[in-house]
């Protein structure tokens, strides 16, 4: 359907507008049925409109000497507006990165003129469904207008459908404006080298959308609310080198890489210097976990110290490599076997396998055994293991990544030696003090939203809602800020060094014992997940009363409801979904009735036994 103007006479705008602004009319260049211009203003955004699958052919639009095609318009009674967050891509169905606005400028006409004027600060690149753009605040403005550059035909050839579609904007009085926005995450993939913009994201939406149906539920979980679609985001690995997409707003929560479908041997190295580059300079800012190719291209990044180095991965098989590449020669510990048959696991046929916690008595014996329980594997089977979705060629080299990663996951002890059948001996890893993790199985192989799944997507669920716990704790950045404890038997960093191994106990003053976290920077106080006791059953003698204070003087109380962590993300699943992990009695989740903001946070820790002993806490910003 072609433009249609929607009158919208004297309603109030849903956003912070200039007080006597109102929204007089919306139009478009075209529209899809069922996706009319206001469904850009309702305050849904699971609604929204679309441009008609067939541009329309009606002259373009022209600002600046540039021509545009599709465009959308809202009509203004004398509006200030200083910074814009607009959300576009179609939440339904699999075709939601062909429904993305990639390409656009801004624009807006003032009162009584007729001249449009282009808002600088948008005319960048942009590759995200959620955009918040800052601005110099411009006053008078009588209409403000979206202006999309003409479709890709490319796009169209592979996902089947480039009509762009905005799902919700807002307009913001202040430059500064506080504007909130749920965790959100960047799927990177990383499949297939010198592809364009648009091909791995056809080849990768099955595992791209079980992770985004993943990452939406435990938000859901956690916020007790209906499903947000604007969690999720995805890029290929090729576009890592473009500087400008990491400075737009919101910052993301963390990055997820994918796994891939060639031998490195078969790949251009150049094609991931932008990633060497990000990770090599994020890892201290933004959680990470690579599946499969990513857990291995992470592994190379953090073992080569150059560019250079990490170019020479891309090689056939050779001892000393990161990375074995099965494709030629033979491989590490394959003996004479050929690379290809001593790498291979898993596959499509039976591609799940037991796996446990890297800790000695439980994993096969190996030189890289630690005590760490990582909080990644919280509520999996803790002694019988977990089942992993495996389908690979090429594995880590163990010795390679041992200075920079904790192992943290392998077989169990019964596989006794590596062989043909288990040959990879790392199966899960940690960039040691950073929340940086690779896995050789796919956690994106979870089949979200699938009320029969069994056991083994389930469990990679589980991981994948752990690590969006870790991603949103906000004590993985230790030097933002200091925790003391009023007694200590063991030492306090135990409780925010997400291993579960490890805790922290007051010793024989139980009652009273307090810790005090002091931030930085004023912090969110929302929810906090715990892990409780030396074991379930001192957890459920122990109780804690919380405050958070603004100068370290006078405390507020947080009064808090207190709950399984397992009871607590499960409580919004549909009924016919097989939960996902178990239940320890150890994992609690703790909200704070009214959320708080401030620079102190204390928990007062009170129990029956002589001691309150606590394994991990991580504050969630959610």
């Amino acid at each position: 359907m072609k433009g249609f103007r929607f009158f919208l006479m004297l309603l109030a705008l849903p956003v912070s507008v200039h007080a006597h602004s109102a929204i007089l009319a919306v139009d478009a260049s075209s529209f899809q049925s069922g996706f009319a211009p206001s469904a850009a203003l309702d305050q849904n955004p699971t609604t929204a409109w679309c441009a008609a699958q067939t541009p329309t052919s009606t002259a373009p639009v022209t600002l600046d000497g540039e021509s545009f095609g599709d465009w959308w318009e809202v009509e203004l009674s004398d509006a200030t507006v200083g910074a814009i967050h607009m959300k576009s891509g179609l939440p339904t169905g699999e075709s939601l990165a062909g429904h993305k606005i990639r390409n656009f400028v801004w624009a807006y006409q003032l009162q009584n003129q007729s001249d449009w004027h282009k808002i600088a600060e948008t005319n960048l690149y942009a590759n995200r469904y959620q955009l918040i753009l800052r601005f110099k605040p411009v006053a008078h403005i009588s209409r403000i207008r979206l202006l999309i550059r003409k479709r890709d035909s490319e796009e169209r050839k592979v996902l089947g459908a480039n009509n762009p579609c905005l799902r919700e904007v807002a307009f913001h009085v202040e430059t500064d404006a506080k504007i909130t926005t749920a965790p959100w995450f960047y799927a990177v993939s990383t499949w297939e080298e010198g592809a364009n913009t648009f091909a791995p994201l056809k080849h990768w939406d099955w595992r791209t959308f079980r992770i985004e149906g993943s990452l939406q539920k435990t938000i859901a979980e956690l916020n007790g609310k209906a499903l947000d679609p604007d969690t999720f985001d995805e890029m290929w690995a090729g576009e890592m080198a473009q500087a400008t997409w990491l400075t737009l707003e919101p910052k993301p929560t963390a990055f997820l890489f994918s796994g891939n479908y060639k031998d490195y041997d078969q790949v251009n190295p150049e094609t991931f210097a932008g990633f060497y580059n990000f990770v090599r300079t994020n890892y201290n800012t933004y959680p990470m976990f690579g599946a499969c190719g990513g857990h291995q291209l992470l592994a190379m990044a953090f073992t080569h110290e150059t560019f250079q180095e990490f170019r020479s991965e891309f090689a056939t098989d050779n001892m000393d490599q990161t990375v074995v590449t099965c494709a030629t020669n033979p491989a590490y510990k394959c003996g004479n076997r050929s690379a290809q048959d001593c790498c291979y696991e898993g596959g499509a046929v039976e591609p799940f396998k037991p796996l446990v916690p890297n800790v000695p008595g439980l994993a096969i014996p190996n030189a890289y055994q630690t005590p760490r329980v990582d909080m990644l594997l919280n509520l999996l089977p803790p002694h019988a293991g977990f089942t992993a979705y495996l389908y690979h060629s090429d594995y880590v080299n163990p010795a390679k990544i041992a200075p920079r990663f904790d192992l943290i996951a392998t077989y169990p002890a019964h596989a006794a030696v590596l062989s043909h059948a288990n040959p990879s001996l790392v199966q899960a890893m940690k960039l040691k003090n950073y929340p940086v993790y690779g896995s050789q199985f796919h956690f994106d192989e979870n089949q979200a939203g699938n009320c029969d799944r069994q056991a083994g997507y389930r469990d990679m669920d589980r991981v994948l809602k752990n690590f969006a716990l870790i991603a949103m704790n906000q004590f993985n950045r230790k030097e933002q800020f200091k925790l003391a404890a009023s007694h200590n038997q063991t030492e306090a960093g135990n409780l925010v060094d997400l291993d579960r191994s490890s805790l922290w106990c007051s010793g024989p003053t139980a009652t009273g014992a307090q810790l005090t976290f002091e931030f930085t920077n004023p912090t969110d106080f929302k929810q906090l997940v715990s892990v409780e006791g030396e074991n379930a059953a001192q957890a459920l003698k122990q109780s804690y009363d919380y405050e958070y204070s603004t100068d370290g003087t006078n405390w507020t109380a947080l009064p808090a409801h207190h709950e399984s962590l397992y009871a607590a993300q499960h409580a919004q699943q549909q009924t016919c979904e097989k939960l996902t992990g178990t239940e320890d009695h150890q994992s609690f989740l703790t909200t704070f009735d009214k959320p708080a903001f401030g620079r102190f946070f204390r928990m007062t820790l009170h129990s029956s036994e002589k001691s309150v002993c606590l394994r991990e806490l991580m504050l969630l910003k959610i």
